[in-house]
């Protein structure tokens, strides 16, 4: 009985690393379409949040007596496209924060007032004294703060 002739064995062996070869770069190219795919909504997320540039204009306390006080921070998007704030949190001068999580949108080249209610278990003028600065920090959809503010409170 003869075996297999060496001239087989090496077309076999070539047969072998050529569908080797082949089947790795099918391999690689799917995960090089995933990762494209699945990256190219992120670059534009990217773009899209260094347009946003809001600054914080001016902050408002209307102290209502017996009922929830209210403090009004008006903020002006100065960026190309519009920007939407989801969060935004005031802190004073002793760390005490206070959230409130209302969407708002502002069009670009535009101001827009962002309310803040404040309930009246808290005394807004104990809360931000006036004379005192408070930390206004802006959020958007990301949980990363678009920026922090200090703002001086007045009456």
């Amino acid at each position: 009985m003869r075996g297999i002739s060496p001239v087989i064995a090496s077309i076999m062996l070539l047969l072998l690393a050529v569908a080797a070869v082949g089947g790795s770069w099918v391999f690689v190219q799917r995960i090089q379409a995933t990762t494209t795919t699945s990256g190219a909504g992120q670059a534009e997320l990217i773009r899209e949040k260094a347009a946003i540039t809001i600054a914080v204009d001016l902050l408002t306390v209307v102290d209502n007596g017996g009922s929830d006080d209210t403090m009004t921070v008006k903020l002006a998007n100065a960026g190309g496209t519009s920007a939407k704030t989801t969060r935004l949190t005031l802190e004073n001068a002793t760390n005490s924060p206070y959230s409130n999580t209302t969407t708002l949108i502002i069009l670009p080249n535009t101001f827009s007032d962002y309310i803040v209610v404040i309930p009246n278990a808290i005394d807004v003028k104990n809360f931000c004294p006036t004379g005192t600065f408070i930390k206004v920090t802006v959020y958007s959809d990301a949980a990363v703060p678009i920026r922090d503010y200090p703002i001086e409170c007045k009456y």
